[in-house]
Protein backbone atom coordinates (compact mmCIF):
# COMPACT_ATOMS: atom_id res chain seq x y z
CA UNK A 1 0.00 0.00 0.00
CA UNK A 2 0.96 3.70 -0.94
CA UNK A 3 0.54 6.91 0.76
CA UNK A 4 -0.92 9.54 -1.50
CA UNK A 5 3.27 11.11 -1.64
CA UNK A 6 4.33 7.77 -2.05
CA UNK A 7 2.37 7.51 -5.41
CA UNK A 8 3.69 10.91 -6.65
CA UNK A 9 6.81 10.52 -5.65
CA UNK A 10 6.95 6.92 -8.01
CA UNK A 11 5.30 8.25 -10.55
CA UNK A 12 1.88 5.91 -9.91
CA UNK A 13 -1.78 7.27 -9.64
CA UNK A 14 -4.26 5.78 -7.23
CA UNK A 15 -8.14 4.63 -8.09
CA UNK A 16 -10.16 2.51 -5.81
CA UNK A 17 -7.31 0.76 -3.94
CA UNK A 18 -5.43 0.23 -7.36
CA UNK A 19 -2.19 1.91 -7.93
CA UNK A 20 -1.77 2.72 -12.13
CA UNK A 21 1.23 3.41 -14.29
CA UNK A 22 1.18 5.81 -16.96
CA UNK A 23 0.77 3.07 -19.66
CA UNK A 24 -1.91 1.88 -17.35
CA UNK A 25 -3.79 5.05 -17.37
CA UNK A 26 -4.22 4.94 -21.03
CA UNK A 27 -5.25 1.02 -21.19
CA UNK A 28 -7.57 2.21 -18.85
CA UNK A 29 -9.04 5.59 -21.00
CA UNK A 30 -8.07 7.23 -17.43
CA UNK A 31 -6.48 10.68 -16.42
CA UNK A 32 -3.83 10.94 -13.84
CA UNK A 33 -3.54 13.97 -11.88
CA UNK A 34 -0.90 14.63 -8.67
CA UNK A 35 -1.22 11.03 -7.48
CA UNK A 36 -5.06 9.93 -8.46
CA UNK A 37 -6.54 8.85 -11.46
CA UNK A 38 -10.04 9.56 -12.89
CA UNK A 39 -12.69 8.73 -15.82
CA UNK A 40 -12.92 11.11 -18.25
CA UNK A 41 -16.90 11.87 -16.90
CA UNK A 42 -15.24 13.11 -13.68
CA UNK A 43 -12.79 15.90 -14.80
CA UNK A 44 -15.66 18.37 -16.19
CA UNK A 45 -16.74 18.82 -12.24
CA UNK A 46 -12.89 19.90 -11.41
CA UNK A 47 -12.80 21.77 -14.37
CA UNK A 48 -10.14 20.01 -15.72
CA UNK A 49 -8.90 18.95 -19.39
CA UNK A 50 -7.66 15.68 -20.88
CA UNK A 51 -3.98 16.10 -22.42
CA UNK A 52 -2.66 12.88 -23.38
CA UNK A 53 -3.12 10.89 -19.79
CA UNK A 54 -2.96 13.84 -17.81
CA UNK A 55 -5.58 16.27 -16.42
CA UNK A 56 -5.32 20.24 -16.49
CA UNK A 57 -6.26 22.74 -15.66
CA UNK A 58 -7.04 25.51 -19.06
CA UNK A 59 -4.14 27.53 -17.49
CA UNK A 60 -1.73 24.81 -17.37
CA UNK A 61 -2.97 23.49 -20.39
CA UNK A 62 -1.94 27.02 -21.99
CA UNK A 63 1.98 26.25 -20.54
CA UNK A 64 1.87 24.13 -23.56
CA UNK A 65 1.27 26.49 -25.78
CA UNK A 66 -2.27 26.24 -26.15
CA UNK A 67 -5.54 27.31 -24.95
CA UNK A 68 -8.68 25.32 -24.94
CA UNK A 69 -11.47 26.66 -26.62
CA UNK A 70 -14.03 23.88 -26.35
CA UNK A 71 -16.03 21.82 -28.57
CA UNK A 72 -16.86 22.98 -32.06
CA UNK A 73 -20.64 22.42 -33.71
CA UNK A 74 -18.70 19.20 -35.11
CA UNK A 75 -18.20 18.01 -32.04
CA UNK A 76 -14.58 18.18 -31.92
CA UNK A 77 -11.95 20.01 -29.30
CA UNK A 78 -10.36 23.14 -30.22
CA UNK A 79 -7.33 24.73 -29.19
CA UNK A 80 -6.00 28.32 -29.78
CA UNK A 81 -2.08 28.21 -29.96
CA UNK A 82 -1.34 31.22 -27.75
CA UNK A 83 1.99 32.09 -29.69
CA UNK A 84 0.15 32.23 -33.23
CA UNK A 85 -3.73 32.63 -32.98
CA UNK A 86 -3.80 29.59 -34.96
CA UNK A 87 -7.06 27.61 -34.21
CA UNK A 88 -6.33 23.99 -34.11
CA UNK A 89 -8.54 20.78 -34.48
CA UNK A 90 -7.99 17.63 -32.40
CA UNK A 91 -8.29 14.75 -34.57
CA UNK A 92 -8.15 11.26 -32.30
CA UNK A 93 -6.46 8.50 -33.47
CA UNK A 94 -7.84 6.76 -36.45
CA UNK A 95 -7.94 4.28 -39.24
CA UNK A 96 -8.95 5.34 -42.69
CA UNK A 97 -9.10 4.19 -46.43
CA UNK A 98 -6.48 6.15 -48.62
CA UNK A 99 -6.85 6.61 -51.85
CA UNK A 100 -9.35 6.59 -54.12
CA UNK A 101 -10.17 4.13 -56.93
CA UNK A 102 -12.65 6.85 -58.54
CA UNK A 103 -9.43 9.02 -59.04
CA UNK A 104 -6.26 9.64 -61.16
CA UNK A 105 -3.53 6.39 -60.85
CA UNK A 106 -1.58 8.58 -58.29
CA UNK A 107 -4.37 7.73 -55.87
CA UNK A 108 -4.55 3.92 -56.36
CA UNK A 109 -4.42 1.42 -55.01
CA UNK A 110 -6.74 2.12 -51.80
CA UNK A 111 -4.60 1.42 -48.70
CA UNK A 112 -5.22 1.36 -45.08
CA UNK A 113 -3.54 4.18 -42.97
CA UNK A 114 -3.14 4.15 -39.00
CA UNK A 115 -3.22 7.63 -37.67
CA UNK A 116 -2.11 8.51 -34.34
CA UNK A 117 -4.05 11.55 -32.10
CA UNK A 118 -2.93 15.10 -33.99
CA UNK A 119 -3.90 18.63 -34.53
CA UNK A 120 -5.04 20.36 -37.88
CA UNK A 121 -5.24 24.01 -38.57
CA UNK A 122 -9.02 24.79 -38.62
CA UNK A 123 -8.00 27.40 -41.18
CA UNK A 124 -5.20 28.50 -43.95
CA UNK A 125 -2.33 29.93 -42.46
CA UNK A 126 -3.75 34.14 -42.95
CA UNK A 127 -1.18 36.77 -44.19
CA UNK A 128 -1.52 38.17 -40.59
CA UNK A 129 -0.19 35.45 -39.15
CA UNK A 130 2.88 35.00 -41.93
CA UNK A 131 3.71 38.44 -41.35
CA UNK A 132 4.28 38.15 -37.78
CA UNK A 133 6.35 35.64 -38.48
CA UNK A 134 8.62 37.44 -40.56
CA UNK A 135 8.96 40.32 -38.50
CA UNK A 136 9.90 38.44 -35.81
CA UNK A 137 12.84 36.61 -37.99
CA UNK A 138 13.61 38.56 -40.62
CA UNK A 139 12.25 36.25 -43.19
CA UNK A 140 12.02 37.08 -46.73
CA UNK A 141 8.22 38.44 -47.05
CA UNK A 142 6.25 36.65 -50.28
CA UNK A 143 5.98 38.83 -53.37
CA UNK A 144 3.04 40.74 -53.82
CA UNK A 145 0.64 39.68 -56.51
CA UNK A 146 1.52 41.36 -59.43
CA UNK A 147 -0.67 44.48 -60.49
CA UNK A 148 -2.99 42.98 -62.38
CA UNK A 149 -3.81 39.81 -59.89
CA UNK A 150 -7.09 41.70 -58.44
CA UNK A 151 -5.74 42.50 -54.76
CA UNK A 152 -3.29 45.46 -55.05
CA UNK A 153 -0.38 44.91 -52.10
CA UNK A 154 -2.14 42.10 -51.24
CA UNK A 155 0.56 40.72 -48.57
CA UNK A 156 1.22 44.06 -46.83
CA UNK A 157 -2.50 45.64 -46.76
CA UNK A 158 -4.51 45.27 -43.89
CA UNK A 159 -7.30 44.90 -45.15
CA UNK A 160 -6.48 41.28 -46.56
CA UNK A 161 -5.06 40.25 -42.98
CA UNK A 162 -7.73 37.22 -42.48
CA UNK A 163 -6.71 36.17 -46.08
CA UNK A 164 -4.41 32.80 -46.66
CA UNK A 165 -0.56 33.94 -47.78
CA UNK A 166 0.17 32.98 -51.22
CA UNK A 167 3.62 33.24 -52.97
CA UNK A 168 5.10 31.16 -50.37
CA UNK A 169 7.53 28.01 -50.95
CA UNK A 170 7.45 24.80 -48.92
CA UNK A 171 10.27 25.88 -47.36
CA UNK A 172 9.17 29.00 -46.62
CA UNK A 173 6.11 26.88 -44.96
CA UNK A 174 8.30 24.70 -42.85
CA UNK A 175 10.13 28.28 -41.74
CA UNK A 176 6.99 29.09 -40.78
CA UNK A 177 5.82 25.96 -38.61
CA UNK A 178 9.31 25.69 -37.21
CA UNK A 179 9.19 29.06 -35.44
CA UNK A 180 5.87 28.18 -34.06
CA UNK A 181 6.20 25.33 -33.02
CA UNK A 182 4.30 22.93 -35.27
CA UNK A 183 4.59 21.01 -38.94
CA UNK A 184 3.53 20.56 -41.94
CA UNK A 185 0.76 18.30 -41.96
CA UNK A 186 1.45 14.61 -44.00
CA UNK A 187 -0.87 13.77 -46.64
CA UNK A 188 -2.02 11.24 -44.91
CA UNK A 189 -2.80 13.79 -42.18
CA UNK A 190 -3.86 16.02 -44.19
CA UNK A 191 -6.49 13.74 -46.31
CA UNK A 192 -8.05 12.47 -43.23
CA UNK A 193 -9.41 15.43 -42.14
CA UNK A 194 -10.79 16.00 -45.49
CA UNK A 195 -12.50 12.76 -46.08
CA UNK A 196 -12.78 12.10 -42.12
CA UNK A 197 -14.45 8.78 -41.27
CA UNK A 198 -17.08 8.66 -43.79
CA UNK A 199 -14.59 8.57 -46.96
CA UNK A 200 -16.42 11.70 -48.02
CA UNK A 201 -15.69 12.51 -51.57
CA UNK A 202 -15.17 16.36 -50.62
CA UNK A 203 -14.73 17.66 -47.13
CA UNK A 204 -18.38 18.10 -46.93
CA UNK A 205 -20.02 15.25 -48.36
CA UNK A 206 -20.79 13.58 -51.57
CA UNK A 207 -22.43 16.57 -53.24
CA UNK A 208 -20.67 18.21 -56.23
CA UNK A 209 -18.60 22.03 -55.29
CA UNK A 210 -20.82 25.02 -55.73
CA UNK A 211 -20.28 28.48 -54.85
CA UNK A 212 -21.51 28.09 -51.48
CA UNK A 213 -19.13 25.50 -50.45
CA UNK A 214 -15.60 26.49 -52.56
CA UNK A 215 -13.67 28.73 -53.96
CA UNK A 216 -12.73 27.47 -57.32
CA UNK A 217 -12.71 27.95 -61.21
CA UNK A 218 -14.73 26.40 -63.10
CA UNK A 219 -12.85 26.74 -66.50
CA UNK A 220 -9.42 26.33 -65.45
CA UNK A 221 -9.88 30.57 -65.81
CA UNK A 222 -9.49 31.35 -62.43
CA UNK A 223 -12.11 32.21 -59.85
CA UNK A 224 -11.96 35.80 -58.32
CA UNK A 225 -9.14 35.11 -56.33
CA UNK A 226 -8.70 33.87 -52.74
CA UNK A 227 -11.24 34.60 -50.12
CA UNK A 228 -10.62 35.51 -45.94
CA UNK A 229 -10.43 32.31 -44.78
CA UNK A 230 -13.60 30.37 -43.42
CA UNK A 231 -15.75 32.34 -45.64
CA UNK A 232 -17.68 28.85 -46.83
CA UNK A 233 -19.03 27.47 -44.15
CA UNK A 234 -21.11 24.62 -45.95
CA UNK A 235 -17.98 23.33 -47.00
CA UNK A 236 -16.78 22.52 -43.19
CA UNK A 237 -15.31 18.84 -43.04
CA UNK A 238 -16.67 16.44 -40.76
CA UNK A 239 -14.36 17.71 -38.02
CA UNK A 240 -14.84 21.71 -38.52
CA UNK A 241 -11.83 22.26 -40.95
CA UNK A 242 -12.43 25.09 -43.37
CA UNK A 243 -11.51 26.16 -47.21
CA UNK A 244 -9.60 22.18 -47.42
CA UNK A 245 -10.88 22.24 -51.02
CA UNK A 246 -10.44 25.08 -52.98
CA UNK A 247 -9.08 28.93 -52.48
CA UNK A 248 -5.29 27.67 -51.90
CA UNK A 249 -3.17 24.82 -52.67
CA UNK A 250 -1.90 23.14 -49.24
CA UNK A 251 1.59 22.23 -49.04
CA UNK A 252 2.15 18.87 -47.33
CA UNK A 253 5.34 17.56 -45.26
CA UNK A 254 5.50 14.65 -47.95
CA UNK A 255 7.72 14.07 -51.26
CA UNK A 256 5.40 13.40 -53.97
CA UNK A 257 5.92 9.82 -55.14
CA UNK A 258 3.45 8.81 -58.47
CA UNK A 259 3.61 4.97 -56.96
CA UNK A 260 4.26 5.59 -53.74
CA UNK A 261 0.74 4.08 -53.02
CA UNK A 262 1.98 0.91 -54.75
CA UNK A 263 4.60 0.69 -52.33
CA UNK A 264 1.99 1.35 -49.29
CA UNK A 265 1.65 -2.17 -47.12
CA UNK A 266 -2.20 -1.62 -45.39
CA UNK A 267 -2.12 -1.03 -42.17
CA UNK A 268 0.86 1.30 -42.14
CA UNK A 269 1.32 3.69 -39.19
CA UNK A 270 2.03 7.47 -40.11
CA UNK A 271 3.02 6.87 -43.06
CA UNK A 272 5.80 9.99 -44.23
CA UNK A 273 5.73 9.62 -47.62
CA UNK A 274 8.32 8.14 -49.91
CA UNK A 275 11.95 9.33 -48.79
CA UNK A 276 13.12 11.69 -51.84
CA UNK A 277 11.76 13.32 -54.96
CA UNK A 278 11.78 16.34 -56.65
CA UNK A 279 8.72 17.63 -55.49
CA UNK A 280 6.27 17.96 -52.93
CA UNK A 281 2.70 17.29 -52.10
CA UNK A 282 0.38 20.03 -52.49
CA UNK A 283 -3.55 19.68 -51.57
CA UNK A 284 -6.97 20.92 -51.85
CA UNK A 285 -7.08 22.76 -55.52
CA UNK A 286 -7.47 26.81 -55.47
CA UNK A 287 -9.08 29.35 -56.46
CA UNK A 288 -7.61 28.60 -59.86
CA UNK A 289 -8.55 25.37 -60.51
CA UNK A 290 -11.30 23.53 -60.96
CA UNK A 291 -14.17 20.65 -59.58
CA UNK A 292 -11.59 17.78 -60.43
CA UNK A 293 -8.63 18.68 -57.68
CA UNK A 294 -11.15 19.83 -55.10
CA UNK A 295 -12.05 16.19 -54.59
CA UNK A 296 -10.30 14.96 -51.36
CA UNK A 297 -8.06 12.15 -52.15
CA UNK A 298 -6.62 14.54 -55.61
CA UNK A 299 -3.08 14.48 -55.24
CA UNK A 300 -0.83 17.19 -56.70
CA UNK A 301 2.96 18.27 -56.98
CA UNK A 302 5.01 21.86 -56.47
CA UNK A 303 8.76 21.90 -56.31
CA UNK A 304 10.01 22.61 -52.77
CA UNK A 305 11.23 26.38 -53.97
CA UNK A 306 8.48 26.85 -56.05
CA UNK A 307 6.39 30.08 -55.28
CA UNK A 308 2.91 30.53 -56.81
CA UNK A 309 -0.26 32.82 -56.30
CA UNK A 310 -2.12 30.03 -55.83
CA UNK A 311 -0.30 27.92 -52.97
CA UNK A 312 -0.53 28.62 -49.37
CA UNK A 313 -0.21 26.08 -46.73
CA UNK A 314 -2.03 25.21 -43.37
CA UNK A 315 -0.15 23.88 -40.11
CA UNK A 316 -0.49 20.35 -37.74
CA UNK A 317 0.31 19.56 -34.76
CA UNK A 318 1.49 16.44 -32.52
CA UNK A 319 -1.15 15.91 -29.78
CA UNK A 320 0.02 15.60 -26.83
CA UNK A 321 2.51 18.49 -27.59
Amino acid sequence: AYSLDELKRRGLFGREGLAFTVQDLAENRLFGREGLAYEAEELGAHGWVPHGVYALTPDELSYQGLKRLGKNDQGYEEYEDVKTGIVLIRVLAAEFQMGSNDGRDDEKPVHKVKLSEYLIGKYEVTNAQYRAFCRATQHEEPLQPPDGWGYAKYFSDVQYNDYPVVGVSWEDAKAFCEWAGMKLPTEAEWEYAAKGEEARAYPWGKEEPDGTRANYSKELKGGDYTRKVGSYLKGVSSFGALDMAGNVWEWCWDWYGEKYYDECKDGKQDPPGPPGGSSRVVRGGSWYHIVRDLRASFRNKSGPGYTYYGNGFRVARGFPP
